[in-house]
């Protein structure tokens, strides 16, 4: 899925760990002056002495007058990420030696922060001289890799006036629980004013798979398999045979983890739009990482800086930069420089204007806009009502997903915006918009979540999305997301819930297959007293379903009478009333059912039930006024037997409520 960059999401991924990157990054091109970092390569060597007059710059297309500045009066910032996670842990070691011919590389002025990758993206020491860091001492490996994390931490820093900056990231490429994805770096390395370079610091395979199988023996809850097992499958502190012979082991992580990327093409478009580059250090001694950085930053340090003021250009939106030398012969050289910028101070989208939070080539419908324009407001009924109108609701979805947020600077405003356009799109009645609101919040799930622990935004987000889809009644197709809440929050007692709701959901019908693993989830959940009633109840109406009706009367007999949940309480009576007439005790049945409508006097389905009953009890005239009084029944509150079925869905308004209250 093609995201726009989420700033503010990337600056949060570790209070511990990102010091220096709290703030929004303040990028030095803008409207009033651009500069653009011009390496010129003639073979392997940096091509010195160019003039001004020897660069043609375009900015969309329109040639440019420019000035090149001295790059040797100008100090580099240089931010090194380094892989310890598990599959790079024999790297740690030969870090530490190298760190010091990488710091005897830089000037006086120069300054260096290096931060780890691993399970969270960790500040080894802030931005500063080259003498006064102390030595290298990784964390210990959490055994995952949080490589787009780490990238978009140091991508986001502000450039500081009159000084550049580097990133240098080795890595082997291989991303396990980051909260961004590869898309989302490539779109941010488009705007950032860093250099980025990608070196592949991938192990000899076997060293991989010995590193690994090591931490699976110190650490075993790490080695759980991020996708269904199978029963062949090694089990906890094993490595399946593939990961013995290849060293490809990414797909062992931690028990929530929902995938593992490796995106080598995207990073690399990512390296090369800043005017960076992918460096592959071989197999060989002399290609070590302090010779690559040292290649890297001669390179960048004899780069050229071109600075020019726009002009005969519009002065928004996306500019696509144009970099050659005009010199004889310049076919032979290699020209890197970064392919274009943003200009982010347009004023508001009007219907026949993309937004500006729209992706340049992905520009989006007035309905989209509308939609947004109404949510932005706060005006949640006019978008509703804007979302109902869609006629194609899946391209609507589509939409979104490629033009980008439409709050840059609040990804929780966004996270709930996804939430209420895939709840619209849930209850369409044409199963394409229902398969893409689904995907929508499958796909946003992963990027929600922040890299360190969960949080309580993270929590009411997945709240929210359950409420929303157990709504649709749609079984197996919720499990993925109602698994990834219960592993991520497992004290949280109503995901516990949600799980045997949804499997209940999926089974709903006879002949109620897999109903003994569904009772099995709710005696499970029946053990949390927070949900213990609801558990019993639900238990019970399954139980009755399947026959069961002496252990399905036990369990409505351990709710308690005074259930302060007063849907509960007219739910249980409302059973009861079906359970004893299942055993053809209709007095009883008759006597529940009353109690029934004792507890909600507006509920249609405890009368219609009291009144077949007295009618099998030859009540005639009981049973007609039953009837009377039933036609005679005016709209109310729903009847809670008419949401059973959809779970939680009766608490998704104040779910969804709180959600937006979080996000502010």
């Amino acid at each position: 899925m093609r995201r726009a960059v989420r700033t503010a999401l990337a600056l949060a991924l570790s209070s511990t760990a990102l010091a220096q990157a709290t703030q929004q990054p303040t990028f030095r091109t803008g409207v009033d002056g651009v500069s653009v970092d011009v390496t010129v390569m003639s073979g392997t060597s940096p091509l010195a002495g160019l003039k001004a007059a020897d660069f043609v710059l375009l900015d969309n297309g329109v040639r440019q007058t420019i000035d090149v500045v001295d790059t040797q009066t100008l100090p580099i910032d240089v931010s090194l990420l380094l892989d310890t996670s598990a599959s790079e842990k024999p790297q740690a070691d030969g870090i530490r030696r190298e760190l010091d011919k990488i710091e005897a590389v830089l000037g006086p002025e120069d300054r260096l922060e290096v931060m780890t990758i691993d399970t969270y993206v960790h500040q080894v020491f802030p931005m500063r001289g080259p003498s006064a860091h102390p030595l290298f001492s990784p964390t210990a490996s959490g055994g995952l890799s949080s490589i787009y994390d780490a990238i978009a931490a140091a991508m986001l820093q502000p450039v500081l006036a009159n000084r550049r900056h580097l990133v240098v990231a080795l890595t082997d490429g291989y991303d396990t629980v980051s909260t961004l994805d590869a898309p989302a770096i490539r779109d941010l390395a488009r705007r950032s004013d860093a250099a980025l370079h990608i070196v592949s610091a991938i192990a000899a395979p076997t060293v991989r798979a010995q590193n690994m199988q090591s931490e699976a023996k110190r650490r075993p809850e790490l080695m759980v398999p991020a996708i269904p097992a199978d029963p062949r499958a090694p089990g906890p502190g094993e490595l399946p045979q593939q990961c013995v012979e290849t060293g490809l082991c990414e797909q062992w992580s931690r028990f929530w983890l929902p995938f593992a990327d490796s995106s080598p093409d995207l990073l690399a478009e990512a390296a090369r739009s800043t005017g960076g580059d992918v460096h592959d250090p071989g197999w060989f001694a002399n290609r070590d990482l302090s010779s690559i950085f040292r290649q890297v930053f001669d390179d960048y340090r004899h780069s050229y800086v071109l600075r020019y003021t726009p002009a005969n250009v519009a002065r928004t939106g996306w500019h696509t930069l144009t970099v050659r030398v005009a010199a004889a012969g310049s076919q032979s050289y290699l020209v890197r420089a970064r392919s274009g910028y943003a200009i982010d101070t347009a004023a508001p989208a009007s219907p026949d204007r993309t937004p500006l939070w729209a992706a340049p080539d992905h520009p989006v419908s007035a309905v989209l806009a509308s939609v947004v324009d109404a949510y932005d407001r706060e005006d949640y009924q006019a978008a509703a009502s804007a979302l109902e109108r869609a006629n194609d609701f899946g391209k609507l979805i589509h939409e979104f997903e490629t033009a980008g947020n439409p709050w840059p600077s609040n990804p929780h405003r966004e996270a709930v915006f996804v939430v209420e356009l895939a709840a619209t799109g849930l209850f369409r009645s044409d199963a394409p918009s229902r398969l893409a609101a689904s995907d929508l919040l499958r796909n946003y799930s992963r990027l929600v979540r922040s890299s360190g622990e969960p949080d309580e935004f993270e929590r009411l987000y997945y709240w929210a999305a359950i409420t929303a889809v157990e709504g649709t009644i749609p079984g197996a197709a919720a499990l993925p997301l109602v698994e990834t809440a219960e592993k991520r929050f497992p004290d949280e007692p109503r995901f516990q819930l949600a799980h045997a709701i949804v499997s209940d959901q999926e089974h709903s019908l006879p002949p109620y297959a897999d109903a003994d693993r569904t009772l099995d989830l709710y005696a499970a959940a029946a053990t949390n007293p927070a949900i213990a009633a609801e558990a019993h109840l639900r238990s019970a109406f399954l139980l009755h379903r399947v026959g069961r009706q002496d252990l399905a009367l036990n369990a409505l007999d351990v709710m308690m009478p005074d259930e302060p949940d007063a849907d509960l309480r007219y739910l249980r009576n409302l059973f009861r009333g079906r359970v004893q007439v299942s055993r053809d005790q209709f007095n009883a049945a008759a006597f529940a059912y009353r109690a029934a409508i004792a507890s909600a006097p507006d509920a249609q389905a405890a009368r219609v039930g009291l009144m077949t009953t007295l009618f099998r009890l030859g009540d005639l005239p009981g049973a007609e006024s039953a009837e009377r009084e039933i036609e005679a029944m005016r709209s109310g509150p729903i009847d809670p037997w008419w949401r059973y079925w959809q779970g939680d869905f009766r608490f998704y308004p104040a779910a969804i409520d709180a959600l937006r209250k979080a996000s502010r």
